[in-house]
């Protein structure tokens, strides 16, 4: 019988040494991220009929070649590293080697992990040959291969007593314990991603921190401070979960959706709903111990809007960009990109467009 272990938050947090909040900053524009930029590189994935991308594809880097995850069509494809397709992997099914969704994706060495319900893990090589399917009793609404394990995240209102669990042979580590009555949430973006020094860094929904996970223990990593955007502390407090969400969308507030990082750079996606209009999405880049802020725009509205995905081995950091917005990047930002024909030639039938920022 698997034990289950609960682990006390506040004693895994109060050795991380982590007290300094970071000042999250609103009034922006895109113009200080550009003043980073040493050139941009566009690389168009191959366009075809059979493998064009839906909305918001995921991106993750093996060996030399792009992974991307289409969720909203349930489809994972290869591409080289100057876009060429080079194969499928895996297939949407409830066959043992299907996956019937995309919870999340992960390089593991050659590997390609993928993680799908009810409690699936999948396990690819990267030419797309299957390898073997794990099932995990319990697993959260993310997951993330930990060595051996699986390091698995709940978010608030599951209905468990704890947000984050380690999932092992033989026990179960719980992390985040939590009572409060809200409503399930852990957004669309990637919950899990690795730190420069090995760590596996964790989102927690509504939380204005980030958790590093390495070892079987759990630090605060970074914690921001929201100011007028922060989650007050009255949406915990209704009995109902969908009264404290009609509280928290009648107001103004701030998310942490996306985070990543290299050696020499941090950076962080904040979701900001304001004024009750569309969303926003603003950034905060680290670099020299030093925090920049700069605005995207609007979800669905602005071609930088949620396309930052991650940092290659080079420190140069990646965006997928949807083709069909390619005409409205900034001025400034345009200027910067070496093949300037990709631009014109994309258009609304183009496949999704990679760009290698290298900064300064």
């Amino acid at each position: 019988m698997k034990r289950i272990i609960p682990i006390l938050l506040l004693t895994l947090c109060s050795c991380s040494g982590q007290d300094e909040k970071i000042p999250f900053e609103d009034k922006t524009s895109i113009k200080p991220f550009i003043n980073e930029i040493s050139s941009i590189e566009l690389i168009p994935l191959e366009t075809d009929n059979d493998h064009l991308l839906g909305s918001s594809p995921e991106l993750i880097l093996s060996e030399k070649s792009y992974i991307i995850a289409d969720k909203q069509n349930c489809r994972i494809f290869r591409y080289s590293e100057d876009g060429k397709f080079l194969n499928s992997i895996g297939s949407k099914g409830r066959a043992n080697n299907e996956y019937v969704d995309i919870e999340g994706l992960q390089a593991s060495g050659n590997e390609v992990i993928v993680f799908s319900r009810p409690g699936k893990m999948l396990r690819f090589a990267q030419n797309g040959d299957f390898i073997e399917t794990k099932e995990y009793k319990g697993k959260g609404v993310q997951s993330y291969l930990a060595g051996d394990d699986i390091l698995t995240y709940y978010s608030y209102g599951s209905g468990k007593s704890y947000r984050l669990a380690l999932l092992k042979a033989a026990d179960t580590l719980c992390f985040l314990k939590t009572k409060d009555n809200v409503m399930n949430f852990a957004g669309d973006g990637t919950v899990f991603s690795s730190t420069n020094k090995g760590g596996i860094a964790i989102i927690d929904s509504y939380n204005p921190d980030i958790y590093e996970y390495d070892a079987e223990s759990l630090k605060r990593y970074l914690t921001f401070d929201f100011g007028k955007y922060s989650i007050p502390d009255k949406f915990y407090k209704f009995k109902d979960p969908y009264q404290s969400s009609q509280y928290l969308f009648s107001r103004n507030f701030a998310l942490i959706h996306r985070y990543s990082e290299c050696k020499n750079y941090k950076l962080v996606e904040i979701f900001l709903q304001k004024d009750k209009s569309v969303p926003e999405f603003h950034y905060g880049l680290e670099t020299g111990g030093k925090w920049i802020w700069f605005y995207a725009g609007k979800a669905g509205e602005e071609p930088l809007a949620t396309s930052f995905r991650l940092f290659d081995e080079n420190s140069r950091l990646l965006c997928v960009i949807d083709p069909s917005t390619m005409g409205k990047l900034p001025y400034e930002f345009k200027k910067l990109v070496r093949n300037q024909e990709v631009i014109e030639q994309s258009n609304i039938n183009s496949n999704y467009v990679i760009a290698k920022i290298t900064l300064k």
